[in-house]
């Protein structure tokens, strides 16, 4: 970053390629737990001077998704929705200009806010409309963490018929294409069970050992899991990773 400020003369023509020196920086920050840093970041991206509007559009979603992941990061659900809600408008209106990856993210971002305000009808309804798109307009990465997410608030939704054939579907997918990590296996299994109303024991355990892995808990924390196993009345204590 100071290594830009220093420079702007040889990027302030195409100021795309500090825009997304940021977006690095931001995604970083969040993975390392760092929030408070990332408002600093966050402003910076936001003066970007421009005269591009596809820019403009960038920078506003950016920051947008970067707030609402950090509210449920740290437990603010109720903050997190009436952000949504006063940038409702401007979602609705605007969000579809941004480039399917970035769309995608937004639409995540979404979904993590209504799924922790318990408002599981409008999580599935952007979860549905993003997998009914083609796997082609957004990373396999991402369309990953949208069927996870289907899976979790169809169960928060009790939907157990549903989940008896989707759950199949999802495994047999995922092993297809590669080695299930082990947030993928427990979050199958677990459900599987559920389903079937079979007893689930030694979750904390499994959950501690994942813990340790860096990308099984990125992975645990972007699906918010040990919060929504709670709800389900899976774990007993009520906790976030």
């Amino acid at each position: 970053d100071a290594l830009f400020q220093k420079n702007e003369r040889l990027w302030s023509d195409t100021p795309l390629s500090y825009f997304y020196v940021l977006v690095g920086i931001l995604n970083d920050l969040r993975w390392m737990g760092r929030y408070e840093e990332m408002e600093f970041f966050m402003d910076r991206m936001t003066i970007i001077s421009s005269t591009s509007e596809k820019l403009d559009t960038l920078v506003k979603f950016s920051t947008m998704r970067h707030s609402l992941n950090r509210y449920v990061d740290e437990g603010k659900f109720v903050e997190g929705a009436q952000f949504l809600k006063s940038n409702a408008v401007d979602i609705r209106k605007e969000a579809r200009q941004l480039p399917f990856h970035m769309h995608g993210q937004l639409m995540f971002a979404i979904v993590r806010v209504w799924t922790m305000t318990e408002n599981y009808s409008a999580a599935l309804k952007i979860i549905n409309s993003m997998l009914n798109q083609p796997v082609s307009s957004t990373n396999h990465s991402l369309h990953v963490l949208f069927q996870l997410m289907n899976l979790i608030v169809n169960a928060l939704l009790n939907n157990r018929d549903y989940l008896h054939y989707a759950l199949r579907s999802m495994e047999r997918k995922l092993k297809n294409d590669r080695k299930l990590h082990g947030t993928e296996q427990l979050i199958l299994t677990i459900l599987k069970r559920w389903t079937v109303l079979k007893p689930i024991k030694g979750v904390d355990e499994q959950l501690a050992l994942l813990n340790e892995n860096p990308l099984e808990y990125q992975l645990m924390k972007e699906l918010c899991l040990t919060h929504c196993l709670y709800a389900l009345k899976i774990l007993k204590k009520k906790q976030l990773v």
